[in-house]
């Protein structure tokens, strides 16, 4: 279980709703009853901690004591180093923090089957991220962030913190669209989306109703509003990075959103 994350909420209502329904996993795990545990996540510790004869649990963080940890890290050009155990140095060719996690999660079902710490460096430095999974790429000589496959507050700023760890001579740029299924709580999500954009770019274009509120809350916090749009579609968004943004090589541009917003158009 890798966290107990602000998704899904028109569904769950709170993340304790989440933490009930991935908590039951455990409950029907088959012998020899093994579950691999974020230390980290807050509403997870207490599954760390208890004692269950029934349930064998490995942990893994980089804040509290686990029994996989993560030391050292360093997030440049695109990259994130850091040592496991500190037995191994691992790198995986993805901007993400939170990937830092989930290779931890990797590294322990890998050395739970019997895989070296060797080894498992070297798979995690050959690892292809799946489409859309914070994909640094290039299209016409203009660096992207392809986070479009799904978006909700805790992947969100995630993703932010990775266009914050670039270094860049040109802008950093962010098309957000709406995130969606978050419940009664969605406006305040996307209000505070705007708040966390606005110290991690320098242009934004808010794609959909929801994300004009982080529009709203960039310009609050500092935003030149010459530098904020607003649209209603993926397309429209393109339009407006293309023709009125126009974004050059020493520029980066993240990109992200929920499924149904179709933010991968603006990459076509």
């Amino acid at each position: 279980v890798t966290n107990i994350g602000c998704a899904h909420l028109e569904h769950f209502k709170h993340p304790e709703g989440i933490l009930k329904e991935k908590s039951a996993l455990l409950e029907y795990l088959r012998p020899p009853r093994i579950a691999i545990v974020n230390a980290d996540d807050r509403l997870l510790k207490g599954y760390v901690a208890r004692p269950d004869k029934k349930i064998r649990v490995f942990s893994f963080g980089i804040k509290q004591r686990a029994d996989f940890s993560a030391s050292g890290i360093e997030a440049r050009a695109g990259k994130i180093k850091f040592c496991l155990n500190k037995k191994v140095n691992c790198i995986l060719h993805n901007p993400g923090y939170g990937n830092v996690y989930n290779a931890m999660a990797a590294a322990a079902a890998a050395r739970i089957l019997g895989l070296s710490y060797r080894r498992i460096a070297e798979r995690l430095a050959k690892f292809v991220f799946p489409q859309g999974r914070l994909n640094l790429i290039r299209i016409n000589n203009i660096r992207f962030i392809d986070d479009t496959y799904n978006s909700n507050p805790f992947s969100l700023r995630q993703a932010l913190d990775a266009l914050g760890s670039f270094r860049t001579a040109g802008r950093k740029i962010l098309l957000i669209g709406d995130m969606l299924e978050l419940g009664r709580e969605k406006e305040g999500f996307h209000y505070q989306a705007g708040a966390d954009a606005a110290g991690a770019c320098d242009v934004l274009v808010a794609v959909g109703e929801l994300a004009k509120l982080a529009a709203e809350a960039a310009g609050k916090r500092g935003i030149r509003a010459s530098n904020i749009f607003t649209c209603a579609s993926s397309l429209e968004a393109r339009e407006i990075l293309y023709k009125k943004i126009v974004p050059g090589r020493d520029d980066i541009v993240l990109v992200k959103g929920s499924r149904s917003m179709k933010m991968e158009e603006i990459l076509s």
